[in-house]
């Protein structure tokens, strides 16, 4: 049995041109669509870690008290601080309320806790950086 070169050659091109380079070709395509359409969001976010997710909350649970009573505080203002700067600025109970509510939602929402153990950790963090209360309007003869 003998073999053409010749043949073997043309049939060989053959199979190359009509097998083989359109598969190439539409891999090569598909490539380019997918690096096309990675580019615009080439920087993705990572997700933050547990760690890093509470580590943010105490910024924003103390930004958001001294927004909901009102004062023009931020963390940023006392985070070095020292001493008793809660004691500084009041709140009424009706903000504090709010405030634990907002907390509640926002603890079940970032760090994907239950509703109790949410209402829990709101009493702590109010606790440990809540601002002192007002007295109410006509408090002041009760001993």
């Amino acid at each position: 049995m003998k073999i053409d070169v010749e043949e073997f050659n043309r049939k060989a091109q053959h199979i190359i041109e009509t097998v083989v380079k359109p598969q190439v070709e539409k891999w090569e395509r598909a490539k380019a669509i997918e690096k096309a359409a990675a580019e615009p969001n080439m920087e993705k976010k990572k997700r933050l870690t547990r760690a890093q997710k509470e580590e943010q909350m105490v910024p924003d649970m103390i930004n958001k008290m001294f927004e909901i009573a009102g004062h023009g505080v931020t963390y940023n203002d006392i985070k070095d601080r020292k001493d008793a700067w809660y004691a500084q600025w009041t709140m009424t109970e009706q903000q504090y309320d709010e405030w634990k509510l907002w907390g509640k939602k926002y603890l079940m929402k970032n760090l994907r806790m239950y509703a109790k153990m949410a209402e829990r950790q709101m009493s702590m963090i109010g606790l440990m950086w809540g601002l002192k209360f007002d007295k109410a309007p006509g408090t002041d003869n009760i001993t």
